[in-house]
């Protein structure tokens, strides 16, 4: 079992401290991510084997190993896991309404309908009639970048010939 050591009561230099010779494994640890992204599962299946001497047969974990993991474990441990994601899952709520209602909040925003913003289109279909025009156009990427557009000549421009 792991020793539980009370922050207040350990030092800061003994809860980091390591004992023996720094070695930079950097070179060691990019091949072996270098590897896993090229062949994936079978590298990571690979390490498996050689660091821990583990010969499975796949990554995925069956419920029934869950199961019987979840067994082995002190009910009041699940208690104290299952009470700290229940406050995580409280925390994230809590954030995520605090920012909802910090930008609704705000009075200095211009009621429009959409239509009065500019002419919208599903796709780039466009009339023969519509040519000879420039349009600005607003793409899924702009939204990845940009959570407010202030102006829209900033937009990709399209012409239609």
């Amino acid at each position: 079992m792991i020793e539980i050591l009370k922050f207040s009561e350990v030092s800061k230099d003994e809860i980091f401290s390591r004992v023996g010779e720094k070695i930079d494994v950097s070179d060691i640890v990019a091949d072996i991510i270098a590897n896993v992204q090229k062949n994936g599962d079978k590298a990571v299946l690979e390490y498996c084997k050689r660091f821990d001497k583990a010969e499975l047969e796949s990554l995925e974990v069956t419920a029934a190993e869950i199961d019987e993991a979840v067994s082995l474990v002190e009910p009041k441990f699940l208690e104290i896991l299952k009470t700290a994601a229940e406050k995580n899952l409280q925390n994230a709520k809590q954030l995520f309404q605090a920012e909802l209602e910090k930008a609704f909040s705000n009075t200095s925003w211009e009621k429009k309908r959409l239509g009065d913003c500019g002419t919208f289109k599903n796709g780039m279909n466009f009339a023969s009639t519509e040519s000879g025009y420039s349009i600005h156009s607003l793409g899924v990427g702009d939204f990845k970048n940009l959570y407010k557009i202030e102006n829209t000549e900033t937009l990709s421009e399209i012409s239609l010939n």
